[in-house]
Parts: C-alpha cells; sequence; structure tokens
C-alpha cells in the first residue's frame, strides 16, 4: 500500500494543495499508532489502565486535532468507542472520551469567550448537510428516502469511479458512475469485517472506523460535491482492508489461487498508477519548467489566468484597508501575496413562503411584476427608477423571474400612476404563492437589501467577478456564477450602484473585473476599519 500510493498521482496531487487532506491524513495515521499501542499496553486489571495516561492524553490529542481539521474526524473517537465495547474494555472507554474533552472542551469555551462562536461548526455544516440543494435551501431538506437515493448516489460516485480511478483500473477521465462494483466492494468489506472480529485488532478497529466515516461521507455529502478529496483520506485504509481481506481469504484451502492473483493485482496496480503519474509528469514537464522560470499563470485556463491576475492587481493597486469581495478568497490571498479578502461562496437564497411571511410581518400589501412585464414595454427610464425603491424581493420560479414591491411605496400616488399610465399588470402576492404552489417548479427568493446590507456591514467597497468555468476543461457559456447573481439581484434594486474599475482579459477570452460599490450614489456610508 506504502509502495502503491507512493507512486499515485491522484494522492500525491493533495501534497501540494492548501485543503486539509494531507495533515488529516498524518494525523489519522499516528492516531491509529497510538491507538495501536495503547490497546497493547492494556491488562485485563483496570487498576492498570492508568498507569499508561501519556498515550491516552496523547491518542486523546490526535483525535481532537482530527475533529478540527474536519469535522468527520468525530468518526475516529465513535469506532474508538466500539472497538472497546466489543473488547470488553469498557473503563477504556471513559479514558478514551475523557482524554478527548480534556482539549475539546477548553477549546470550544475559548471559541465561545473570545471569537463569540456559541454553535459548533460541526452543527453549522448540519444545517447545511442535510438540504436537498446546499445552493438552494428553498427546497428544503431530505426525507428519509433522499438520505437513501444519496447514499446509493454517493456509493456510486466515490467507490464505482474515484476509487476504482485511483487504482488505476478505470479511466482517468471517464465520467460514467455505476453501482455494480461498489456492491462488489460492499461484499468484500462485510467478509474482511467478519474476519478481522476473529482475527486481528488492527483490522476489526479499521473496519469499524472505515464503516463509520464512509457512511457518514455517503449519507451527508451532497451529490454536487462530488470530488475525490471528500474520500482520499480513506483510500489508504480503504486499499490496505481490501488487500488484507483478500489475502486472508487466500489462505482457505478452496481460496489458494487467489494468492497468485492477488500478486499480479498488486503489480498491475502499481505499474497503471506509476504509468499514469508518469504520463502526468511528463505532459506537466514543459509546464513545470515555466513556473520555475517565473511564469506563474503558464499552464492555467484563460478564466483562471484573468481571476488570479485581478487578484494580484487588486493586491498592487487597492490599500489594504479597502475590503475587496471574492468567490475564491483564498486563491486570491495567495496571488495577491497576502491580502484578506471578503468571501462570497454562495448565493443566499429563502424559501418563498419563508420571504414572503417575512415581508407581511415588516411591510404594507405586496404585489408582484413579471419582469417581462417591466422589460418587454417601452417604460420610461425615469418611472423604472421611481418603481425601484420599492422593490423587497426578487422571486425565480422556474425559467420566470418576479420582482416583488411594496404597493404604494415610497408614494402611493406616484406609484399607481405609473402603473396606469404604462399599463403595467401586477399580480396579487397570494395568487402569486398559489401559482407557485400548484406548478412544483423550483422556486426561490432573495431580498436585494439582504444582499446590499451584507457587503455593507461587512465594509466591502470592492467585489472581483470573474468567468470561471463551471466545466475547467472546456470553455463554454456556464460559469461559476455566484458572484454574478449576486449584484445582479442588488443592481435590480439599485441600478449604477456598481461602477467598473478594471478589467482583465478581453470580453470574448473569459475576462475578470472588479467593481467598485457606489454606496453614496443612494445615501449610504460606512466608516473604514
Amino acid at each position: 500500500v506504502l509502495l502503491i500510493i507512493s507512486v499515485n498521482a491522484n494522492i500525491l496531487f493533495f501534497s501540494s494543495q492548501t485543503y486539509t487532506e494531507a495533515l488529516f491524513l498524518l494525523l489519522q495515521a499516528m492516531a491509529v499508532y497510538f491507538l495501536l499501542k495503547l490497546t497493547d499496553y492494556l491488562k485485563e486489571n483496570k487498576l492498570n489502565y492508568l498507569e499508561h495516561w501519556k498515550y491516552w492524553l496523547i491518542t486523546g490529542f490526535l483525535i481532537f486535532l482530527l475533529t478540527i481539521t474536519r469535522n468527520i474526524g468525530i468518526t475516529f473517537l465513535i469506532a474508538v468507542i466500539v472497538f472497546f465495547l466489543f473488547t470488553g474494555k469498557f473503563y477504556a472507554i471513559i479514558y478514551s472520551i475523557a482524554g478527548y474533552y480534556i482539549f475539546s472542551l477548553p477549546f470550544q469555551l475559548y471559541k465561545k469567550i473570545f471569537w463569540h462562536i456559541s454553535k459548533s461548526t460541526m452543527s453549522q455544516q448540519m444545517d447545511i448537510v442535510l438540504l436537498k440543494n446546499p445552493y438552494n435551501p428553498a427546497l428544503g431538506t431530505e426525507d428519509f428516502s433522499g438520505i437513501v437515493t444519496r447514499f446509493i448516489e454517493n456509493a456510486k460516485i466515490y467507490i464505482s469511479k474515484y476509487f476504482m480511478q485511483t487504482l488505476g483500473l478505470k479511466d482517468q477521465a471517464s465520467t460514467e458512475a455505476v453501482l455494480f462494483p461498489a456492491i462488489v466492494l460492499l461484499i468484500v468489506f462485510l467478509i474482511g469485517f467478519y474476519l478481522a472480529i476473529r482475527k486481528d485488532k488492527l483490522m476489526f478497529f479499521l473496519s469499524i472506523y472505515l464503516g463509520g466515516s464512509v457512511f457518514v461521507t455517503f449519507v451527508t455529502l451532497s451529490q454536487s460535491w462530488g470530488q475525490l478529496r471528500m474520500i482520499v483520506v480513506y483510500f489508504p485504509l480503504m486499499f490496505l482492508f481490501l488487500l488484507w481481506t483478500l489475502y486472508e481469504l487466500s489462505k482457505m484451502n478452496k481460496l489458494r489461487w487467489l494468492f497468485p492473483l492477488l500478486i499480479i493485482f498488486n503489480l498491475f496496480v502499481f505499474i497503471k498508477t506509476f504509468g499514469i503519474s508518469a504520463n502526468k509528469a511528463k505532459n506537466n514537464q514543459k509546464i513545470l519548467m515555466k513556473n520555475i522560470a517565473g511564469n506563474k499563470y503558464y499552464g492555467l485556463t484563460p478564466d483562471w489566468q484573468n481571476f488570479l491576475k485581478m487578484s494580484e492587481w487588486v493586491g498592487k493597486n487597492i490599500p489594504d484597508s479597502v475590503v475587496v469581495a471574492s468567490r475564491k478568497p483564498s486563491m486570491s490571498f495567495i496571488y495577491s501575496k497576502g491580502r484578506e479578502f471578503f468571501p462570497i461562496y454562495r448565493f443566499p437564497i429563502e424559501n418563498v413562503d419563508t420571504m414572503i411571511r417575512q415581508l407581511n410581518m415588516r411591510t404594507g400589501p405586496i404585489v408582484a411584476f413579471d419582469q417581462n412585464e417591466l422589460t418587454g414595454k417601452n417604460i420610461p427610464f425615469m418611472h423604472q427608477f421611481m418603481l425601484k425603491p420599492s422593490m423587497v424581493a426578487v422571486i425565480s420560479h422556474g425559467d420566470d423571474v418576479y420582482l416583488v414591491h411594496e404597493y404604494g411605496k415610497p408614494d402611493k400616488a406616484q406609484f399607481e400612476n405609473i402603473i396606469k399610465s404604462n399599463n403595467l399588470n401586477y399580480i396579487p402576492i397570494d395568487s402569486l404563492l398559489n401559482m407557485i404552489h400548484k406548478s412544483g417548479k423550483q422556486s426561490y427568493a432573495v431580498s436585494p437589501d439582504t444582499l446590499l446590507n451584507t457587503l455593507r456591514q461587512n465594509k466591502v467597497e470592492y467585489v472581483i467577478m470573474a468567468s470561471l468555468r463551471a466545466i475547467p476543461n472546456m470553455k463554454t457559456d456556464r460559469v461559476v456564477n455566484t458572484i454574478q447573481r449576486y449584484l445582479y439581484v442588488i443592481e435590480q434594486k439599485y441600478p449604477g450602484i456598481f461602477i467598473l474599475k478594471h478589467q482583465i482579459g478581453t470580453d470574448n477570452n473569459e475576462p475578470a473585473w472588479l467593481y467598485q460599490i457606489n454606496y453614496s450614489m443612494y445615501g449610504m456610508s460606512f466608516n473604514r476599519p
């Protein structure tokens, strides 16, 4: 296993990433090592358990580090508890939990006092992972059948696709994900679990840990997040457990023929993965030499080049006291040489019924205009501008967009005169809700004021908008449009508030733009930090 992962490009990739995978792999290996040392020292007499208090603290500390590196690390503690429960070492359960909380409780208390964080990141993430669509909370949370479907789909993605690709058993460019390989590996895992109970304490613990971790991963992750990095931290242990199971089966008289096949299989996987890595190294050699020579953008697609060049430009030309927003703040941080950026990771939408209920509590009567109604007629710009202050929400319903206004604001006579003189048709909000409920189409609502206030409260004065591809290796009309949608909704109510200050890349070559937010145009201001 060590030999194969040492030449595996899919795993080595993460050694150069700013994500948590490499650190988690290290902590995971150390935690397993010290846990095994601890179980070797444990004696039947419960009074001797505390003789090795240093190992309890080290193991507890490593588990604590696992949990704050990735929340899924808590499954290691659960696996330890289950392992000691099965092996009858009940006092060891108490010491394991105590060893973890000695470090976890002070840390949680510190966060609450000094960082003013009362809700754990784990509970915050659970609020997201149970959503049907993490980018569209308006769709609600998954029911039981949805969780089952999610588990099956993720098994196909992570086992039948990524696990097989990492072993070199599937074409690296393939997007196909079928269920059969996942079912076969599940059967092998269950056989291994049975053998581990009888034969090997290390493998028994690993089977509990892997089973729990992979199960939680498949249940909690949205299929839209399908990436190798979500499961790569378990790959070495999964491969180890797979080989051990096949090796133990080969010891049986009727299955001795498995042993030579196991040798051939290992050789094949090594040669295949080494060959894939060698080809990638060869293909990237020119890029690497250019990067070493100082061209840090060589090898990147134009969309990323323009975005990162814009981040660099901001670092050189915008004072550090001015807050700039970015969709990829960590990448902007690196290329601007250490400048902090305000993150806009997602487009914060809400359930339509919830939004309307909140509006009804704090506004007067509200009505909706079909966006086509306002854009399809030759309404004078001044009339359009005069309607803007009354806008309180934007509702997306399938392919249709509705602009929700507070009726009669800011001046009722003026509002009604604009409607009458331009022959505008509005929809009572109850009628719009009934139509949405009956259609079954996906819908969501968003407040332009909420979006703008978020930027204003965080002192954001500039926003980077890029053309990052939705399909990384292919230039299409689809881009990661989080920032575009964010600014578009604000612009619907506050036209002209965004001023283009700089552009990198031509209009037909996936450019990046820097927009300044002109708060003063609408009488808004704030003091810089």
